[in-house]
This record gives C-alpha cells, structure tokens and sequence, in this order.
C-alpha cells in the first residue's frame, strides 16, 4: 500500500465516521421525538378515559338529542334510568302518587334550546322501555307523571295502568309516557312514580317489574 493509498484510507474512514455520527444524531433526535409524541399520545388518551369514565359512571347524567333547530337535554342523578317494583304490596292510587321512599319514584329533567334565529320546533317524547325479565302482569302496574308539580294527563287520567299507554312509534318496544312539543327554549322537571295496583292478589311467586325511562326528540 502506497502513502497515498494509506492517506486517501484514513479520509474515507473519517468520512464515513462523520457520516456515522450524523446519522447517530439524527436517529437520536428522531428517538426524542418519538419519546415525547408518546408521552403526549399517553396523555390526551388517560384524559379522554377519565372523561368517558365520567360520562358513564358519574352521579350526574347527561344525554344529549341532537336535532337540525336544537337540542334536547335529559339529565337525572341516579345511578340509571331505570325504576322497578319488586315485591311490593298492592296500593292505592292516592298512596302510589305520594310515594316518596328511595326507589319509589323517578325524578329528571329536560331542557330544550332552540338554534339562534331558528323558527322551528322540537318535539320531544318520553317513553318507557319494558325488562325482558318482569314477571308481573303490566296490567297491575300503575304510573303516575308530574310535570313541574302537576300531574300528566292520559286521557282525561292522572293515573292509568302501564298497559293502556300508547305504543311509542320512534322507540321499539316501549310505551309513550308523554310527548311535547317547544318553540323557545324550555325547561322542565318531571318525577315518575310506579307502583303495584290495589286489583293485584299476591301470591307466593315473587314478581318483579322494571322499566327504563328513555327521551327521544324530533
């Protein structure tokens, strides 16, 4: 090997060396950002988990019916939507409507809004949706609704049984409890109570009824 041969080998390897070390630096700097995008990709996911962890399992209940001239909003504290009978003796209606135990009735609210310079309308219905698993006859189960404090009407009635209400045309299965319908923005409170009725004879088989309490809007 010549002295040029040998001077011409060491300025190859010190270039290929540079060539090494520019790489090295740029996948390292590839690495730290990676590192960081992960890290940020960790966060904005743990927020989003909690956020929907809330959303289902939090004491405080939202649900939204969106529709082209606003929205409808149906918000409740309890744990679920849902209120049942079970094992309870028969009732009279002036008792049933004056239930107040924990379980007894089922209060909510909605509130409605109207888009900005809209001159639609929203129409909104609450209907109740049947366990597949009750026992109990509907025909003995009794249900009153009050609307800011006075009671819904059905037919003429402010207490019927569950089976004479309307079969709901938007919600499969479940029976209309009422429908309204808003121009400006609206809010009201509604509390629901469901109790076993006083033609019942009770027997030794337990029975059970529960239903779900379920707003849809139009």
């Amino acid at each position: 090997m010549t002295g040029n041969d040998y001077k011409l080998d060491k300025e190859q390897l010190a270039v290929s060396d540079d060539v090494a070390d520019e790489i090295l630096q740029r996948d390292e700097k590839h690495n730290k950002f990676y590192f960081l995008f992960l890290m940020l990709l960790l966060i904005f996911l743990t927020f989003i988990v909690s956020s929907l962890s809330f959303a289902l399992f939090g004491t405080y209940v939202k649900n939204f019916n969106n529709i082209s001239t606003g929205s409808v909003l149906f918000s409740y504290e309890e744990n679920s939507n849902n209120i049942s009978i079970s094992d309870m003796y028969p009732t009279s209606d002036a008792v049933g409507k004056k239930l107040s135990d924990v379980g007894q009735y089922f209060d909510f609210s909605i509130s409605s809004k109207l888009e900005a310079n809209s001159i639609g309308k929203i129409t909104y219905e609450i209907s109740l949706v049947p366990d597949l698993e009750n026992t109990l006859d509907s025909k003995y189960v009794r249900i009153n609704l009050l609307e800011n404090g006075k009671d819904v009407l059905f037919n003429n009635k402010d207490v019927v049984s569950y089976n004479e209400l309307s079969d709901s045309k938007i919600r499969s299965g479940a029976k209309v409890l009422f429908v309204n319908t808003v121009k400006t923005d609206y809010v009201a409170n509604y509390v629901f109570r469901m109790w076993v009725s006083s033609d019942f004879t009770v027997t030794s088989d337990p029975k059970i009824f529960k239903c779900f309490v379920t707003v849809d809007a139009y």
